[in-house]
Protein backbone atom coordinates (compact mmCIF):
# COMPACT_ATOMS: atom_id res chain seq x y z
CA UNK A 1 0.00 0.00 0.00
CA UNK A 2 1.28 3.45 -0.65
CA UNK A 3 1.81 5.70 2.26
CA UNK A 4 -1.47 7.24 4.20
CA UNK A 5 -1.73 10.81 4.61
CA UNK A 6 -4.63 11.61 7.29
CA UNK A 7 -6.04 15.15 6.89
CA UNK A 8 -7.79 15.94 10.05
CA UNK A 9 -9.25 18.88 11.23
CA UNK A 10 -8.10 20.52 15.11
CA UNK A 11 -10.92 21.32 17.50
CA UNK A 12 -12.00 19.74 21.10
CA UNK A 13 -11.83 16.13 20.80
CA UNK A 14 -7.86 15.48 20.15
CA UNK A 15 -7.84 11.77 21.03
CA UNK A 16 -10.24 11.40 18.00
CA UNK A 17 -7.01 13.12 16.08
CA UNK A 18 -4.60 11.11 17.62
CA UNK A 19 -6.19 7.63 18.43
CA UNK A 20 -6.44 6.47 14.60
CA UNK A 21 -3.08 7.66 13.95
CA UNK A 22 -1.05 6.04 16.80
CA UNK A 23 -3.09 2.81 16.42
CA UNK A 24 0.25 0.77 14.34
CA UNK A 25 -2.47 -1.60 12.73
CA UNK A 26 -4.05 1.72 10.61
CA UNK A 27 -1.75 2.80 8.14
CA UNK A 28 -0.33 5.80 8.90
CA UNK A 29 2.60 8.16 7.43
CA UNK A 30 2.19 11.84 7.22
CA UNK A 31 -0.80 14.01 8.99
CA UNK A 32 -1.65 17.17 8.02
CA UNK A 33 -3.44 19.09 10.71
CA UNK A 34 -5.87 21.93 9.60
CA UNK A 35 -6.88 24.68 11.98
CA UNK A 36 -7.72 28.30 12.50
CA UNK A 37 -5.51 30.50 14.31
CA UNK A 38 -7.14 30.83 17.70
CA UNK A 39 -6.81 27.13 17.85
CA UNK A 40 -2.98 27.40 17.73
CA UNK A 41 -2.42 26.29 21.08
CA UNK A 42 -4.05 22.95 20.90
CA UNK A 43 -2.62 22.46 17.02
CA UNK A 44 0.63 22.50 18.84
CA UNK A 45 0.02 20.01 21.47
CA UNK A 46 -0.97 17.58 18.92
CA UNK A 47 1.41 18.20 16.82
CA UNK A 48 3.84 17.53 20.00
CA UNK A 49 2.41 14.31 20.75
CA UNK A 50 2.15 13.14 16.73
CA UNK A 51 5.86 14.23 16.68
CA UNK A 52 6.98 11.87 19.70
CA UNK A 53 5.73 9.05 18.04
CA UNK A 54 8.06 9.46 15.01
CA UNK A 55 5.16 10.83 12.13
CA UNK A 56 5.09 13.59 10.29
CA UNK A 57 3.24 16.45 10.90
CA UNK A 58 2.05 19.31 8.10
CA UNK A 59 0.48 22.38 9.43
CA UNK A 60 -2.24 23.74 7.52
CA UNK A 61 -3.55 27.27 8.59
CA UNK A 62 -7.51 27.16 8.06
CA UNK A 63 -8.92 30.99 7.22
CA UNK A 64 -10.10 32.32 10.67
CA UNK A 65 -14.15 33.07 9.82
CA UNK A 66 -17.21 30.91 9.92
CA UNK A 67 -17.17 31.47 6.00
CA UNK A 68 -18.25 27.98 4.73
CA UNK A 69 -17.40 29.67 1.06
CA UNK A 70 -13.74 30.54 2.39
CA UNK A 71 -13.48 27.31 4.13
CA UNK A 72 -14.14 25.49 1.37
CA UNK A 73 -12.05 27.09 -0.91
CA UNK A 74 -8.80 26.55 2.16
CA UNK A 75 -9.74 22.52 1.72
CA UNK A 76 -9.38 22.65 -2.18
CA UNK A 77 -6.25 23.95 -1.92
CA UNK A 78 -5.22 21.12 0.77
CA UNK A 79 -6.43 18.43 -1.23
CA UNK A 80 -5.12 19.85 -4.42
CA UNK A 81 -1.76 19.72 -3.33
CA UNK A 82 -1.51 16.34 -1.57
CA UNK A 83 -3.90 14.16 -3.54
CA UNK A 84 -0.81 14.29 -6.23
CA UNK A 85 -1.09 10.17 -7.00
CA UNK A 86 2.22 9.38 -4.87
CA UNK A 87 0.01 8.77 -1.61
CA UNK A 88 -3.54 7.48 -0.53
CA UNK A 89 -5.68 10.43 1.61
CA UNK A 90 -7.69 9.73 4.48
CA UNK A 91 -9.87 12.33 5.89
CA UNK A 92 -10.88 11.97 9.29
CA UNK A 93 -14.12 13.86 9.97
CA UNK A 94 -14.43 13.16 13.71
CA UNK A 95 -13.85 17.12 14.90
CA UNK A 96 -14.03 20.33 14.23
CA UNK A 97 -16.67 22.88 13.80
CA UNK A 98 -19.73 22.01 12.02
CA UNK A 99 -19.38 24.77 8.69
CA UNK A 100 -15.89 23.04 9.06
CA UNK A 101 -16.11 19.18 8.47
CA UNK A 102 -19.16 19.53 6.21
CA UNK A 103 -17.11 22.29 3.76
CA UNK A 104 -13.94 19.53 4.22
CA UNK A 105 -16.70 16.89 3.49
CA UNK A 106 -17.95 17.95 0.34
CA UNK A 107 -14.56 18.96 -1.18
CA UNK A 108 -13.00 15.68 -0.37
CA UNK A 109 -16.11 13.87 -1.85
CA UNK A 110 -15.35 15.43 -4.75
CA UNK A 111 -11.08 14.18 -4.78
CA UNK A 112 -12.34 11.06 -4.21
CA UNK A 113 -10.60 11.24 -0.94
CA UNK A 114 -11.82 7.92 1.53
CA UNK A 115 -13.78 9.60 5.04
CA UNK A 116 -13.75 8.31 7.99
CA UNK A 117 -15.18 8.98 11.29
CA UNK A 118 -13.75 7.85 14.77
CA UNK A 119 -16.53 6.26 17.54
CA UNK A 120 -14.80 6.34 21.17
CA UNK A 121 -17.79 4.39 22.74
CA UNK A 122 -16.90 1.49 20.61
CA UNK A 123 -13.57 1.91 19.74
CA UNK A 124 -13.75 1.88 16.07
CA UNK A 125 -13.36 3.39 12.86
CA UNK A 126 -16.60 3.89 10.38
CA UNK A 127 -16.25 4.67 6.56
CA UNK A 128 -18.44 7.60 5.60
CA UNK A 129 -17.11 7.21 2.01
CA UNK A 130 -16.88 4.69 0.26
CA UNK A 131 -19.63 2.75 2.64
CA UNK A 132 -19.31 -0.38 1.81
CA UNK A 133 -15.94 -1.17 3.76
CA UNK A 134 -16.37 -2.70 7.59
CA UNK A 135 -15.58 -0.67 10.03
CA UNK A 136 -11.94 -1.15 11.76
CA UNK A 137 -11.58 -2.01 15.72
CA UNK A 138 -9.05 1.25 17.03
CA UNK A 139 -6.82 0.05 19.71
CA UNK A 140 -6.41 2.75 23.02
CA UNK A 141 -2.73 3.69 22.96
CA UNK A 142 -2.62 7.09 24.68
CA UNK A 143 -0.38 6.96 27.39
CA UNK A 144 -0.97 8.89 30.99
CA UNK A 145 1.82 11.41 29.69
CA UNK A 146 0.27 12.21 26.32
CA UNK A 147 -3.46 11.96 27.64
CA UNK A 148 -1.97 15.32 29.91
CA UNK A 149 -0.52 17.34 27.36
CA UNK A 150 -3.38 16.55 25.44
CA UNK A 151 -5.85 18.57 28.09
CA UNK A 152 -2.87 21.00 28.63
CA UNK A 153 -1.19 19.23 31.68
CA UNK A 154 2.48 18.31 32.80
CA UNK A 155 3.62 15.35 34.88
CA UNK A 156 6.43 16.45 36.83
CA UNK A 157 6.48 12.78 38.83
CA UNK A 158 5.65 9.67 39.52
CA UNK A 159 6.14 6.64 41.38
CA UNK A 160 5.42 4.44 38.51
CA UNK A 161 7.78 1.92 39.38
CA UNK A 162 6.88 -1.51 40.40
CA UNK A 163 6.12 -2.47 44.14
CA UNK A 164 8.67 -3.65 46.32
CA UNK A 165 8.09 -7.39 47.00
CA UNK A 166 7.72 -6.70 50.67
CA UNK A 167 5.47 -3.59 49.98
CA UNK A 168 2.96 -6.17 48.58
CA UNK A 169 3.17 -8.67 50.64
CA UNK A 170 1.96 -6.39 53.66
CA UNK A 171 -0.61 -4.75 51.49
CA UNK A 172 -2.40 -7.80 50.16
CA UNK A 173 -2.51 -8.98 54.19
CA UNK A 174 -3.54 -6.06 55.46
CA UNK A 175 -6.48 -6.00 52.74
CA UNK A 176 -7.37 -9.38 53.02
CA UNK A 177 -7.87 -9.04 57.22
CA UNK A 178 -10.40 -5.69 56.41
CA UNK A 179 -12.33 -4.14 59.71
CA UNK A 180 -10.01 -6.49 61.89
CA UNK A 181 -7.46 -3.70 62.11
CA UNK A 182 -9.39 -0.67 62.27
CA UNK A 183 -8.11 0.31 65.51
CA UNK A 184 -4.57 -0.90 65.36
CA UNK A 185 -4.50 0.97 61.83
CA UNK A 186 -5.38 4.43 63.30
CA UNK A 187 -2.33 3.73 66.28
CA UNK A 188 0.04 3.33 63.15
CA UNK A 189 -1.12 6.63 61.83
CA UNK A 190 -0.76 8.28 64.79
CA UNK A 191 3.10 6.56 65.41
CA UNK A 192 3.82 7.36 61.37
CA UNK A 193 2.63 10.63 61.95
CA UNK A 194 4.73 11.89 65.09
CA UNK A 195 7.62 9.55 64.04
CA UNK A 196 10.78 12.05 63.96
CA UNK A 197 14.27 12.82 63.67
CA UNK A 198 17.34 11.24 61.71
CA UNK A 199 16.34 8.02 62.29
CA UNK A 200 12.08 8.68 61.95
CA UNK A 201 11.91 7.39 65.76
CA UNK A 202 7.78 7.60 66.78
CA UNK A 203 5.98 8.45 70.42
CA UNK A 204 6.46 5.85 73.00
CA UNK A 205 3.85 3.00 72.84
CA UNK A 206 1.92 3.62 75.82
CA UNK A 207 -0.04 0.78 77.78
CA UNK A 208 -3.04 0.99 75.45
CA UNK A 209 -0.83 0.41 72.72
CA UNK A 210 0.66 -2.75 73.69
CA UNK A 211 -2.62 -4.45 74.42
CA UNK A 212 -4.09 -3.52 71.30
CA UNK A 213 -3.77 -6.76 69.41
CA UNK A 214 -4.59 -5.40 65.78
CA UNK A 215 -1.50 -3.00 66.13
CA UNK A 216 0.72 -5.65 67.61
CA UNK A 217 -0.11 -7.82 64.33
CA UNK A 218 0.32 -4.49 62.17
CA UNK A 219 3.57 -4.12 63.66
CA UNK A 220 4.70 -7.59 63.98
CA UNK A 221 4.05 -7.46 60.09
CA UNK A 222 6.34 -4.65 59.63
CA UNK A 223 8.97 -6.16 61.16
CA UNK A 224 8.84 -9.47 59.54
CA UNK A 225 9.64 -7.26 56.34
CA UNK A 226 12.59 -5.18 57.58
CA UNK A 227 10.40 -1.91 57.52
CA UNK A 228 10.42 -0.96 60.89
CA UNK A 229 12.44 -2.13 63.72
CA UNK A 230 11.18 -2.22 67.44
CA UNK A 231 13.60 -0.43 69.86
CA UNK A 232 13.38 0.93 73.50
CA UNK A 233 9.49 1.09 73.36
CA UNK A 234 9.28 3.16 70.29
CA UNK A 235 9.20 2.57 65.97
CA UNK A 236 11.99 3.40 64.06
CA UNK A 237 10.86 3.42 60.41
CA UNK A 238 14.08 3.01 57.66
CA UNK A 239 12.86 5.84 55.60
CA UNK A 240 10.69 8.46 55.11
CA UNK A 241 9.30 6.21 52.43
CA UNK A 242 8.10 3.68 55.12
CA UNK A 243 7.14 5.72 57.38
CA UNK A 244 4.94 7.19 54.43
CA UNK A 245 3.79 3.93 53.98
CA UNK A 246 2.47 3.14 57.85
CA UNK A 247 0.88 6.67 57.48
CA UNK A 248 -1.46 5.41 55.47
CA UNK A 249 0.13 5.23 51.69
CA UNK A 250 -0.27 1.73 52.14
CA UNK A 251 -3.31 1.51 51.00
CA UNK A 252 -2.25 3.57 47.60
CA UNK A 253 0.15 1.01 46.80
CA UNK A 254 -2.72 -1.59 47.33
CA UNK A 255 -4.56 0.47 44.71
CA UNK A 256 -1.67 0.13 42.43
CA UNK A 257 -1.12 -3.41 42.75
CA UNK A 258 -4.91 -4.21 42.11
CA UNK A 259 -4.52 -1.99 38.59
CA UNK A 260 -1.23 -3.59 37.70
CA UNK A 261 -3.09 -6.51 37.48
CA UNK A 262 -6.09 -5.41 35.78
CA UNK A 263 -3.64 -4.53 33.07
CA UNK A 264 -2.47 -7.94 32.52
CA UNK A 265 -6.33 -8.85 31.79
CA UNK A 266 -7.91 -5.71 30.55
CA UNK A 267 -6.89 -4.58 27.08
CA UNK A 268 -8.86 -1.28 27.43
CA UNK A 269 -6.60 -0.38 30.29
CA UNK A 270 -4.15 1.40 28.26
CA UNK A 271 -1.66 3.09 30.80
CA UNK A 272 -2.09 3.06 35.35
CA UNK A 273 0.24 5.25 37.64
CA UNK A 274 0.59 5.91 41.29
CA UNK A 275 1.71 9.11 43.36
CA UNK A 276 1.97 11.18 40.46
CA UNK A 277 1.97 15.38 40.12
CA UNK A 278 0.91 17.04 37.81
CA UNK A 279 1.04 20.66 37.17
CA UNK A 280 -1.06 23.53 34.63
CA UNK A 281 -1.12 26.89 34.56
CA UNK A 282 -3.69 29.05 35.55
CA UNK A 283 -3.63 32.73 35.35
CA UNK A 284 -0.14 32.61 34.98
CA UNK A 285 0.22 30.97 37.97
CA UNK A 286 1.60 26.70 37.70
CA UNK A 287 -0.54 24.98 39.84
CA UNK A 288 0.36 21.60 41.02
CA UNK A 289 -2.21 18.20 42.29
CA UNK A 290 -0.15 15.08 43.54
CA UNK A 291 -2.78 12.11 42.15
CA UNK A 292 -2.75 8.68 44.27
CA UNK A 293 -3.75 6.83 41.84
CA UNK A 294 -4.40 6.71 37.84
CA UNK A 295 -5.95 4.56 34.95
CA UNK A 296 -6.58 5.49 31.80
CA UNK A 297 -9.20 2.95 30.35
CA UNK A 298 -10.77 3.39 26.61
CA UNK A 299 -9.26 6.96 26.73
CA UNK A 300 -10.71 8.61 29.60
CA UNK A 301 -8.82 9.33 32.75
CA UNK A 302 -9.71 7.38 35.92
CA UNK A 303 -9.08 9.58 38.86
CA UNK A 304 -8.42 7.98 42.28
CA UNK A 305 -8.50 9.63 45.76
CA UNK A 306 -7.22 7.23 48.66
CA UNK A 307 -7.97 7.94 52.37
CA UNK A 308 -6.83 5.64 55.33
CA UNK A 309 -8.46 8.53 58.10
CA UNK A 310 -11.79 8.55 59.64
CA UNK A 311 -13.59 11.36 57.99
CA UNK A 312 -14.66 14.35 60.32
CA UNK A 313 -17.67 15.95 59.62
CA UNK A 314 -16.62 18.54 56.90
CA UNK A 315 -13.38 16.35 55.34
CA UNK A 316 -15.31 14.35 53.30
CA UNK A 317 -17.67 17.17 51.60
CA UNK A 318 -14.26 18.75 50.83
CA UNK A 319 -12.52 15.83 49.23
CA UNK A 320 -15.46 15.28 47.13
CA UNK A 321 -15.61 18.58 45.72
CA UNK A 322 -11.94 18.59 45.24
CA UNK A 323 -12.16 15.39 43.15
CA UNK A 324 -15.06 17.01 41.07
CA UNK A 325 -12.73 19.80 40.65
CA UNK A 326 -9.78 18.08 39.28
CA UNK A 327 -11.94 16.00 37.29
CA UNK A 328 -13.43 19.07 35.69
CA UNK A 329 -9.44 20.39 35.04
CA UNK A 330 -7.37 17.54 34.16
CA UNK A 331 -9.89 15.66 31.70
CA UNK A 332 -13.18 17.16 31.73
CA UNK A 333 -15.73 14.99 30.07
CA UNK A 334 -12.97 12.14 29.48
CA UNK A 335 -12.46 11.48 32.95
CA UNK A 336 -14.09 9.91 36.37
CA UNK A 337 -13.17 9.96 39.72
CA UNK A 338 -13.46 7.40 42.34
CA UNK A 339 -12.95 7.96 46.55
CA UNK A 340 -11.55 4.65 47.96
CA UNK A 341 -12.17 5.25 51.95
CA UNK A 342 -10.45 2.39 54.65
CA UNK A 343 -13.82 3.66 56.95
CA UNK A 344 -17.16 4.20 55.98
CA UNK A 345 -18.91 7.17 54.77
CA UNK A 346 -22.06 8.84 55.78
CA UNK A 347 -25.03 8.40 54.19
CA UNK A 348 -25.27 12.10 53.45
CA UNK A 349 -21.69 11.72 52.36
CA UNK A 350 -22.46 8.89 49.44
CA UNK A 351 -25.27 11.27 48.34
CA UNK A 352 -23.25 13.82 48.04
CA UNK A 353 -20.97 11.74 45.83
CA UNK A 354 -23.29 10.51 44.28
CA UNK A 355 -24.94 13.99 42.88
CA UNK A 356 -21.13 14.61 41.73
CA UNK A 357 -20.97 11.31 39.98
CA UNK A 358 -18.09 9.96 42.73
CA UNK A 359 -17.72 6.25 43.01
CA UNK A 360 -16.96 5.25 46.35
CA UNK A 361 -15.47 1.98 47.46
CA UNK A 362 -14.90 2.06 51.43
CA UNK A 363 -14.88 -0.22 54.29
CA UNK A 364 -15.67 -3.70 53.75
CA UNK A 365 -15.84 -3.44 49.69
CA UNK A 366 -11.96 -3.14 49.80
CA UNK A 367 -11.41 -6.46 50.54
CA UNK A 368 -12.86 -6.73 46.82
CA UNK A 369 -11.06 -3.84 45.54
CA UNK A 370 -9.94 -5.54 42.09
CA UNK A 371 -13.35 -6.42 41.22
CA UNK A 372 -14.80 -3.08 42.47
CA UNK A 373 -11.99 -1.45 40.08
CA UNK A 374 -12.95 -3.45 37.38
CA UNK A 375 -16.72 -2.84 37.26
CA UNK A 376 -15.90 0.90 37.95
CA UNK A 377 -13.78 1.72 35.16
CA UNK A 378 -15.52 -0.88 32.48
CA UNK A 379 -19.51 0.63 33.43
CA UNK A 380 -18.44 4.24 32.11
Amino acid sequence: MSQVIHVCIVGNDPISVLTPIIDTSIPSDHVVLAFREHDRAAFNIVKRVAGSRGYKVTEWQLPDSHDTAEASFSFQTLFDRFCDGTATVWFNASTGSRHQVLAAVEVARAYAVDIYVIEPALDKLFWLSPMDRPSVPVKDKLTLKEFFQLYGCRVESSHNQGLPHEYEQVVYEWAARGNLLKDGLSSLNYLATRASGSNFESPVLNARMHKNQALQYLIGTLEQVGLVTYHNNALQFLTTETQRFANGAWLEYLVFAQLRELKKTLPALQDIGHGIEVSRTINGQKVQNELDGLALHNNTLHIIEVKTRRFDRTEANKTLYKLSSLSDRLGGLKSHCALISYYPLRHSELARAHDLGIQVIADGAIRHLKQALQQWMEQQ
